[in-house]
Formats: structure tokens, C-alpha cells, sequence
């Protein structure tokens, strides 16, 4: 059961998608320049650093349903390995219960030739108590559970490898544009500038990167600046321990408001505990 290694990547999920709200806009934008553009980002990424910092069990004020797709794929020196999928997260607020279901598909391919891959469903629930954060993960149908003080939950939350910095991309993009589309603004990003490159070194764990090009998507609400999508489409090249590789990172997350009622099955209440997630 590779329940850590998948867990991982659900967690990223699973805390990006709890920040986003509502569902994003339609129609024609309207560029936003100057100083207004800089004062708006400068603002909004703000707001991002403040939520990184704000307490970990805060779910929002609404119910809500996010839906993504995902694919993270990698080459270095024969190898190649592929991880992709569909995404659901719901929120039930009052609970302080959400679920994040994935359809993953992932392929690996040896030096040598040899391929292997399987198609799985992953579910995660998590519950934020009190003092603590409860996750049940289950594989196929297989569960287990782990419990977590908020001091370790809070850790996960801020460790790099979970980490999804928006205010970077918004602070040290090499071009960020902005403009203002019905009751939203919709941000893009260029990738392409060192401090981005070395955060993506630090998150990947494949070396050094050295050149990294795409485009982030950020839109979010006028008022508050509450995420409302997220998409991101990278390609990155690196080189470790002497051998060059690319890998392609690709994420589109989008929300709707709408009631949600989540309950832990008994097979997860019920199931062994196990690390899901070292601390």
C-alpha cells in the first residue's frame, strides 16, 4: 500500500484546495496597469502570507466543492515516472470535516526497460479537532489513521515539500500581470526568476534547476481576495548528480459553493494506526 507516497501529494491538494472559494468568472478582463496593478498585488499577497500564518484548522466560513485535474510527470537517465489524475475535495465547515478523493494513474519505467503502473482510488479525510488533526487515508478500500497535535499539524502544513507559496510567485514572478474580470482579478505569473527556480528545487528534491518556464493562473475575489481557481502549468529542467533530467507539473483546481455533509465511514474510523505522515 504506498499510502505515504501518495498521501504526500494529496495533503498539497488537500490544503490548496481548502483555500479556494465560489467558482471563477466569465466573460472579457480588463487589464489592470501601473500603480494600481502594484499596490493590488502587493495586497494580495499579503493576504496569502497572512493566511499561511493564521491558524492551520481554519476551514472557511463556507461549504464548498473543489474539483481538479492533476499530472506530474519526470525523465532523468532512462527513467520516467508519471502521476495523474482527477481530484475532488469537499469541506462540510461545521464539521470541520473535509474529504479529498483522487483517481491516480501512475506509470514508472525503468533504465533497463522495465515498466510498471496502477490505477488506484485515494480518499483522505481529515478531521480538525479541538487540539488536534485526525487523518483517515485509504487505498482500494484499505484504510489507515494517524493522529496529529496541532504543533505537528501546523509543521506538515509549513514543510516544504507540502508548501504551496502563492505569495512567491506573486513577489518574485519575472512578470506578474493583472486584470479585473467581472467581481474577480485574474493574476498570471511567469515562473522564470531564480528565487522560483530554487523554490522548486527545495519542493522537487531533484537538484538544481536550471531554467523553468509556464505560466501560473491565480484568480480571486475583489473584495476579499479570497482564491477562487488555481492553475498552474510548469516545465522544469535539472540536473542531479550529473545527470540532466525535465519534469512537467501540472494542476487546474477550481470551486463552487454548495452544502456538503461528511461523515468517517466505520471502516476508517475503525481502521489500524499507522505514519501516514513522519513527525
Amino acid at each position: 500500500m504506498q499510502v505515504r507516497k501518495i498521501g504526500a501529494i494529496g495533503s498539497a491538494l488537500l490544503l490548496l484546495g481548502g483555500m479556494l472559494t465560489a467558482c471563477k468568472p466569465e466573460g472579457d478582463g480588463k487589464p489592470v496597469s501601473g500603480e494600481q496593478q502594484r499596490q493590488i498585488i502587493d495586497e494580495i499577497a499579503a493576504k496569502f502570507v497572512q493566511q499561511d500564518e493564521s491558524d492551520p484548522t481554519y476551514l472557511g466560513t463556507k461549504d464548498r466543492t473543489v474539483t481538479g485535474d492533476f499530472d506530474i510527470a519526470e525523465e532523468s537517465a532512462g527513467y520516467s515516472a508519471a502521476f495523474a489524475g482527477k481530484m475532488t475535495l469537499r469541506v462540510d465547515v461545521d464539521a470541520k470535516l473535509s474529504l479529498l478523493t483522487m483517481d491516480v494513474r501512475t506509470r514508472e519505467t525503468q533504465p533497463d526497460g522495465v515498466a510498471e503502473g496502477f490505477d488506484s482510488k485515494f480518499d483522505m479525510y481529515l478531521n480538525l479537532e479541538k487540539d488536534s488533526a485526525r487523518i483517515y487515508a485509504g487505498q482500494d478500500g484499505q484504510w489507515h489513521q494517524q493522529q496529529l497535535d496541532l504543533e505537528n499539524f501546523r509543521d506538515m502544513v509549513g514543510s516544504p515539500q507540502l508548501q504551496v507559496d502563492i505569495s512567491s510567485y506573486l513577489k518574485n514572478g519575472e512578470k506578474v500581470s493583472l486584470e479585473e474580470k467581472g467581481d474577480t482579478y485574474v493574476l498570471r505569473v511567469d515562473p522564470r526568476s531564480e528565487a522560483i527556480r530554487e523554490q522548486f528545487s527545495e519542493i522537487s528534491g531533484r537538484g538544481q534547476i536550471s531554467d523553468i518556464a509556464g505560466e501560473v493562473e491565480i484568480v480571486v475575489d475583489k473584495d476579499d481576495y479570497e482564491m477562487r481557481s488555481y492553475r498552474v502549468d510548469t516545465q522544469a529542467r535539472f540536473e542531479m548528480q550529473g545527470e540532466e533530467g525535465k519534469m512537467r507539473f501540472f494542476l487546474d483546481m477550481d470551486s463552487r459553493d454548495e452544502s456538503v455533509k461528511l461523515q468517517v465511514p466505520r471502516e476508517a474510523l475503525d481502521a489500524p494506526e499507522a505514519e501516514i505522515f513522519p513527525h
